[in-house]
């Protein structure tokens, strides 16, 4: 959070933000409940419209802030349309594309037009869930020194221990991530052939059937990305059953973070944005995300598959293991 906490510090009272409306629950905290105190204005839209980022663009526009993939619907925002698209209204204008989902190893936005690239390196950069870091990356100049400043004020650098830690996990990160992301093909291949499973979001995922917009996302998905990533969504049609099959799970646990070497299982609504009140989300609350691990991937869609199981009704009771 102090990493996308400095972005923000680029603008003055009477600036303009411009963020995706499905981010990070945190990200729109920080932004409805924090930035809007100093003057500063914030608009929520689907950055993968153009004319819905026409619609707010003005000449106190400052930044735009974006993820893709978003967190947790999987939403894909075109980078080099839209980084166009601000460019010639204003090179004032400062990009800002959150890529945690997918890490520098999958994704380097500012080949894509970004102008800052943030990252929490709290998940897939660390993998090991012990420390909270976060990286602020940008080829400018002037931005990085703008930057540096901020943290130098404000006092949010990383401690010499929390940056060795981050050094140790970069060490395994292509490693953690093949593994991750190829586990993860095969999780979302079961999911799309289970009953209990209505629909699921994966980055680089489309339905067989799908047209439109959903076959344009993993189109241009696949053209600034190398992979769908390890992170994965998916809804039941019940927030009852999706409840309880996050209780019943073993192997995965229950937690807001995600891109650690475990498998990770949470429902959104209920933590990561649960700080979102419920007419601004624009998730299902039946919506369950899952963080795929370095686990034997049989292990994991054995684990599911008890759950789903166990969530039925009339189900076996399932007692989630001590870790």
């Amino acid at each position: 959070m102090a990493a996308l906490a400095a972005v923000t510090r680029l603008c003055d009272a009477g600036d303009e933000i411009i963020c995706g409306d499905d981010i990070y629950g945190g990200m729109h905290r920080l932004l409805s409940r924090i930035v809007k105190r100093y003057g500063i204005k914030v608009h929520f839209v689907d950055l993968g419209d153009a004319d819905a980022v026409a619609a707010v663009l003005n000449e106190n526009t400052r930044i735009v802030h974006c993820e893709s993939p978003s967190n947790p619907l999987m939403r894909i925002t075109d980078l080099r349309r839209l980084s166009a698209q601000l460019k010639a209204f204003s090179s004032r204008i400062v990009l800002s594309v959150d890529s945690t989902m997918m890490s520098p190893y999958w994704m380097q936005p500012l080949r894509l037009g970004a102008d800052i690239v943030v990252h929490s390196a709290t998940k897939f950069l660390l993998g090991h869930s012990d420390t909270m870091a976060g990286f602020v990356c940008t080829s400018s100049p002037e931005l990085s020194s703008a930057i540096a400043f901020v943290q130098n004020a404000e006092g949010t650098a990383c401690s010499p221990f929390d940056c060795w830690l981050i050094l140790r996990g970069l060490k395994t990160l292509c490693i953690r991530q093949d593994r991750a992301e190829e586990n993860a093909r095969k999780v979302v291949a079961f999911l799309t052939n289970h009953p209990i499973v209505r629909e699921v979001y994966y980055a680089s995922y489309c339905p067989p059937d799908a047209s439109g917009k959903r076959l344009q996302d993993q189109r241009i998905h696949l053209s600034q990305a190398r992979t769908g990533g390890a992170v994965l969504s998916f809804t039941t049609g019940s927030v009852r059953l999706s409840r309880k099959i996050c209780d019943a799970v073993h192997l995965f646990k229950i937690t807001v973070s995600f891109g650690s070497c475990n498998s990770l299982i949470e429902m959104p609504c209920v933590l990561s944005h649960a700080s979102i009140p419920a007419e601004m989300r624009s998730l299902p609350e039946d919506l369950l995300r899952l963080s795929i691990g370095i686990e034997h991937y049989e292990d994991l869609i054995a684990d599911l598959e008890q759950a789903f199981r166990a969530a039925l009704p009339g189900g076996a009771p399932s007692q989630r293991k001590s870790p």
